[in-house]
């Protein structure tokens, strides 16, 4: 799934033990943060023109921990959601409400007076704790991922592994070399004709430079990606092109009041591989019909005596029509514009309130085939608590 958005949640109650942190791993001098975040985000979208339109309502919630000396961090996060979705189409409505799958990640990070750099190796478990089999109407809820959030309610069981290493080159400057693979398990995506969907196994390779100072951060970044083919019922079904994306940011304090914001990505795709079950193999298609998608995100922000205000765009282009193996939906050549105001609200010491809310505009090329464009409107409305205990 080409898609540079992702998300999970669920409703979960923890309860955090008394016992500290050197108690509990019995190594002497370690710190411990942990936060915690809840949010609810709300898109809506309508065809122009159309009777179409939809809404989803995500409530991510996410609790992290820290834990750190002189020798190792340790950050550990766990996150989940519940999902609303409403679809309303001519003879083709359709809605779910379910969990999300749960993530759970760790990464551990090591340094050492000796060591000229700072290994690390990452982790992470996709739960399957979501809806991951529809049937019926609750199908026609599947909407891309330009529109909503959440493409799917859930996947099947996936375990994520990674490593790299930040190597230090000025006081200001460092650099990051990484992988990862990504064993993804089956499950069955349409209870109606109930074949097994099995996803290929994705590999990442990544390096990122960064330069930060007390008011400028800057970074620039390139990722490749490889995954094998996935299958129906076992039978060999769709590999996708590799990609290529280039990414970046930029954010500085332009007064001791005012911050910006500035991020992009650039992304290329090969050609898609599709089994021909004539000959019993995979045949690479004859035109690329995976576009190039670029996106960028600008913000400002202005500090008050209770927080920041301030707005935020973004700005997203699809160069073709791209095919997504997850909801099974073609994406036509588009663009979609973001934009609106922000606000956080500092609660005390500990406790930040966040708010969003962007208007969102989508404009699809012509498609070949009909004839036809779609414009869709619609907004994004953001609200959010994060919570030092």
């Amino acid at each position: 799934m080409r898609t540079l958005l992702l998300g999970a949640s669920a409703a979960i109650v923890f309860t955090m033990p008394s016992v500290s942190a050197e108690t509990f791993l019995g190594i002497e001098g370690l710190t411990t943060q942990s936060n915690l975040s809840a949010q609810t985000r709300i898109y809506y979208w309508n065809q122009a023109g159309a009777s179409d339109n939809g809404f989803q309502i995500v409530t991510p919630f996410t609790i992290s921990t820290s834990i750190s000396n002189e020798l190792i961090l340790l950050e550990l996060d766990a996150r989940a959601a519940y999902i609303i979705a409403q679809t309303s189409r001519p003879g083709a409505d359709g809605g779910v409400l379910s969990p999300s799958d749960t993530v759970v990640s760790a990464t551990a990070t090591f340094s050492h007076p000796e060591l000229p750099v700072f290994p690390f190796v990452t982790a992470s478990l996709n739960l399957p704790t979501g809806k991951e089999t529809l049937r019926g109407i609750e199908k026609n809820a599947v909407v891309d991922s330009d529109l909503v959030e959440q493409t799917r309610f859930g996947e099947g069981f996936n375990v994520n592994v990674g490593a790299g290493v930040t190597v230090p080159i000025t006081k200001n400057i460092t650099a990051t070399l990484g992988g990862s693979y990504n064993l993804r398990g089956d499950y069955v995506p349409d209870g109606d004709r109930g074949e097994v969907f099995d996803p290929g196994e994705q590999f990442v390779l990544y390096s990122e430079v960064q330069y930060q100072d007390p008011g400028m951060l800057a970074s620039l970044g390139f990722k490749f990606n490889y995954e094998t083919e996935s299958t129906l019922d076992d039978v060999p079904f769709f590999r996708p092109g590799d990609s290529f994306e280039l990414y970046g940011q930029f954010g500085m304090s332009v007064t001791g009041e005012d911050i910006v914001n500035l991020s992009f990505s650039a992304a290329r795709f090969t050609k898609n591989e599709r089994f021909d079950p004539f000959t019993g193999t995979f045949r690479v298609e004859d035109e690329r019909s995976a576009g190039d998608v670029y996106r960028v995100d600008a913000s400002w922000r202005h500090r008050t005596s209770f927080g920041t205000v301030g707005v935020a765009g973004q700005y997203l282009r699809r160069e073709r029509n791209d095919f997504d193996e997850t909801s099974d939906l073609f994406l036509p050549a588009r663009q979609r514009y973001l934009f609106g105001p922000t606000a956080s609200v500092k609660v005390g010491d500990k406790t930040q309130l966040d708010f969003r809310a962007q208007y969102m505009r989508l404009v699809e090329d012509v498609f070949p085939v009909t004839g036809l464009q779609r414009t869709f409107n619609g907004f994004i409305v953001t609200g959010g608590l994060n919570i030092i205990l």
